[in-house]
């Protein structure tokens, strides 16, 4: 029993050992955080998504329509469809620098 007890004391002591050098802000700005993203809207969502993709859009350099890339994307997406959930969508095919 003694050897249990001795155990338990020592795995307290090593664990919060550890706790001596956490940041109680960090973990605080860590919480709030993950409340932001669990209590997002649908609408702040989708505002969040639309505002990455123009910043894609206007850094990216997009195939042109009658690519490759673009023609094998259009095949794909007829199969996909156009509107998901009552969200439009359009697809784009975003060239990587050693491809241009």
């Amino acid at each position: 029993m003694k050897i249990r007890a001795l155990l338990v004391a020592m795995s307290v002591a090593t664990v919060l050992t550890g706790c001596q050098n956490m940041d109680s802000s960090g973990l605080l700005s860590s919480g709030a955080e993950a409340f932001q993203a669990y209590s997002l809207s649908d609408a702040q969502v989708k505002t969040l998504s639309d505002q990455a993709c123009q910043d894609m859009d206007s850094k990216a350099t997009i195939a042109p329509a009658n690519s490759e890339y673009a023609k094998r994307l259009t095949t794909i997406s007829r199969a996909l469809g156009d509107n998901i959930n009552g969200q439009p969508v359009n697809y784009k095919v975003y060239m990587a620098r050693p491809n241009i």
